[in-house]
């Protein structure tokens, strides 16, 4: 299946050894209307630049004409800029917050509003997330399933932590439309050994990631589709602009606020954070 060539690719390029697990399966799904309605999706940003800083705009359809679709980058935003997130609005201090995944910053020169982060291998529960949906309603529906898992819907009955972030990897087509796509939230790491197995007749399935590394943006808002693709277009500018590589295709969102937005919207802003898997040379 395509998640299953993308895993091995994942494996073979986004990390330094190991190899990731898959046990979903892929569910059949229609064009998403609301990816449909412009192929410019992320993987699709490479070759256009907006005019900020140093950045010189790449020959094409004029800014007037692309502004007319929301996903593009802003032709005033210099994908560069960096956008602080306060660290309580994401995983925080340890033992402040919910756990997190643990990785490690490696040290880089001349970033460009990211971070490259090696990440922990670990184990993460996942749904087949339907994209075919309105976004926050499969993002609800989807992160229910994992929360119900987590609250004890497991054969050991076992309760576990509620932790940070839920995150949301698509794979995409040659095209950059989303051809599937996974809603995964990390397990307490004293549940790494012996993960509590999902209910027979479940869609939960568990997932032994190794460790990886990723390039990250971090920032503020709503839970946004529109917000999400374009910081992931402003990610793949930032890193083409560095010459790096990276798995454009499988793109990821990670969101610090299981309800999406539902209750605590319009109290206070949320975290949010975005990236790729990097192709690290050797």
């Amino acid at each position: 299946t395509r998640w299953d060539s993308c895993m091995r690719l994942w494996s073979q390029q986004g990390r330094d050894g190991g190899r990731a697990e898959h046990t979903g399966t892929r569910r059949q799904n229609q064009p998403d209307t609301e990816f449909d309605k412009t192929a410019d999706y992320p993987g699709k940003f490479g070759n256009r630049r907006p005019e900020a800083g140093n950045f010189q705009p790449v020959p094409g359809r004029s800014p007037a004409k692309h502004r007319e679709i929301p996903e593009d980058i802003p032709f005033s935003v210099d994908p560069c800029r960096e956008n602080p997130v306060p660290r309580d609005l994401l995983c925080g201090s340890r033992g402040e917050t919910p756990e997190c995944p643990q990785y490690e910053v490696v040290a880089m020169t001349n970033t460009c509003g990211f971070e490259m982060r090696k990440y922990e291998s670990g184990v993460w529960a996942s749904v087949t997330f339907d994209f075919t949906k309105e976004f926050k309603a499969a993002a609800k529906e989807s992160a229910a399933l994992l929360m119900d898992y987590l609250k004890g819907e497991n054969v050991a009955g076992i309760h576990m932590e509620i932790t940070k972030p839920i995150s949301i990897t698509f794979v995409l087509s040659d095209k950059g439309a989303p051809e599937s796509a996974l809603m995964s939230v990390y397990l307490a790491r004293d549940h790494h050994q012996t993960p509590p197995e999902p209910l027979d007749g479940s869609e939960v399935t568990i997932r032994r990631l190794p460790e990886t590394t990723y390039y990250v943006r971090s920032f503020t808002g709503p839970v946004s589709l529109h917000t999400y693709r374009q910081q992931l277009a402003m990610l793949e500018v930032a890193l083409k602009r560095n010459n790096l590589g990276a798995l454009w295709n499988i793109p990821f969102i990670n969101v610090y606020d299981a309800s999406f937005g539902n209750e605590s919207e319009a109290l206070a802003p949320m975290g949010h954070e975005v990236g790729f898997i990097a192709i690290t040379r050797a």
